[in-house]
């Protein structure tokens, strides 16, 4: 942005018609579209998109591996997210409905992520702080995405809520909850993981040592047999 009347590409002054102030938003990279629709992609643009299409990818995933039906949600949440991120910059108002419905979605599986942890036993090696752990991950979650929802209607009901200091503030906040839930996700999967090899790796070595008969007064499966 150029405040001083200068051109910041060129270095060139401007006249006096173009006023004292000038945007150039570097965040746009190209057009798409007709010329006369002046339509371009920026990089908010494409981070939205990649964003939105990672939980839509793990969305799928976890239903896959996991085979419960509540993923779906996270499947819907991703979907309309990239949906969102293509109108982001053609229809604005189009774009932030989309995101409404997607950070609906992204609150529904929060709640039954965590309802789904505390009724199902998260049993790892490190006991139950492992188990507490896991459940403020999905109480940052929750509280990420309820702060979004709430967002969304501001967005949708006021035009100028994007300039907001108290909303962008909300908004910073949540996506560091958000950040805050994948870390210990994260952490928690690691060490369950790492746990779950230990006990491969011991369950296998007393396996090995039943099969000598003579130590330490064992006996063999073919001995039992």
């Amino acid at each position: 942005y150029s405040w001083d009347g200068i051109d910041p590409t060129t270095g060139a002054a401007l006249k006096s018609s173009d006023d004292d102030f000038v945007s150039y938003d570097d965040d746009y990279l190209f057009q798409v579209g007709p010329a006369d629709a002046d339509v371009w992609v920026s990089q908010y643009q494409i981070l939205y998109f990649f964003a939105a299409l990672c939980f839509l990818i793990v969305g799928i995933l976890d239903l896959i591996r996991e085979r419960h039906s509540f993923h779906i949600l996270m499947i819907c949440a991703g979907l309309f997210g990239v949906i969102a991120a293509v109108y982001v910059e053609e229809d604005i108002r189009l774009s932030n409905i989309l995101s409404a419905v997607s950070v609906h979605f992204f609150l529904l599986e929060a709640l039954t992520l965590f309802g789904e942890h505390k009724r199902s036993a998260i049993t790892v090696e490190a006991g139950g702080w492992v188990t507490s752990t896991i459940m403020y991950g999905d109480l940052s979650f929750a509280l990420g995405a309820l702060i979004d929802v709430i967002l969304s209607y501001f967005y949708l009901l006021d035009s100028t809520a994007d300039w907001d200091p108290y909303l962008m503030g909300a908004a910073i906040f949540a996506a560091v909850l958000w950040l805050l839930c994948a870390f210990i996700y994260m952490g928690a999967f690691i060490y369950e993981y790492n746990g779950t090899e230990r006990n491969v790796d011991t369950i296998e070595g007393i396996e090995d040592d039943g099969f000598d008969s003579t130590k330490n007064g064992r006996t063999s499966r073919t001995d039992i047999s």
